[in-house]
């Protein structure tokens, strides 16, 4: 539950810093600014899928799915 709420969080974070990088209000340093940010936020979501699917087979292997381990590993 951790990481999806962290994927999605992140998520939304990215999606807000692209809102504020297409404004033509904002001159290009600020812009650039916000994109530095955006670069650093957008590994968190990333991470947290990759993360979510593994975790999640291993949730299924301990609560009986005929997964084994090497498919698991595989996964």
């Amino acid at each position: 539950m951790l990481l999806f709420g962290y994927w999605l969080g992140t998520d939304l974070g990215v999606f807000f810093c692209d809102s504020q990088m297409i404004r033509a209000d904002l001159d290009i340093e600020e812009r650039m600014r916000v994109r530095r940010i955006r670069y650093k936020v957008d590994i968190a979501p990333r991470t947290c899928v990759v993360l979510i699917l593994g975790f999640g087979f291993t949730l299924a292997l301990q609560f009986g799915s005929p997964l084994d381990g090497v498919l698991l590993a595989l996964v």
